[in-house]
């Protein structure tokens, strides 16, 4: 799933490059590629940060190198994830803002129909004649 060029293929690259002298790390690498987590003095010491001087301070480099990537690679998909939950919370605001629309819509039209039935059953054809002569009457000519 991740992209071409992503943060953790160029950490993976640079990894490769720190590596590709020394055969005996290609299994180190592989390991670490694969998402397993290296346990030896030196990892462990990297992991904390510490750098072990001259004894193994280029396998402490490694699993620095290899925290980092992790480290970028999270940071990548946390960045995704924000998108996306960007994405949807706009999705969802225009969402709310149409169903509010709908639902004023809806109730006007309930409106309407409900005045237009009142306006029905008030209505009498013989009065409302009766009305316009009587109007018509009062009228100066």
């Amino acid at each position: 799933m991740s992209r071409p060029n992503s943060v953790e293929d160029r950490a993976l690259a640079a990894l490769d490059r720190l590596v590709k002298r020394r055969p005996t790390n290609e299994l180190l690498k592989a390991k670490m590629a694969a998402g397993h987590r290296i346990i030896t003095p030196t990892s462990v010491a990297a992991e904390a940060g510490v750098n072990r001087g001259s004894f193994g301070s280029r396998h402490a480099r490694l699993g620095h190198v290899w925290l980092k990537i992790q480290e970028l690679a999270e940071e990548e998909k946390r960045g995704s994830v924000a998108e996306e939950l960007t994405k949807i919370k706009a999705e969802n605001a225009r969402l709310k803002a149409l169903l509010y629309k709908t639902n004023i819509h809806n109730a006007s039209l309930q409106l309407a129909v409900s005045r237009l039935q009142k306006r029905s059953t008030n209505r009498d054809d013989g009065a409302n004649v009766v009305n316009f002569r009587r109007n018509d009457r009062k009228r100066p000519r």
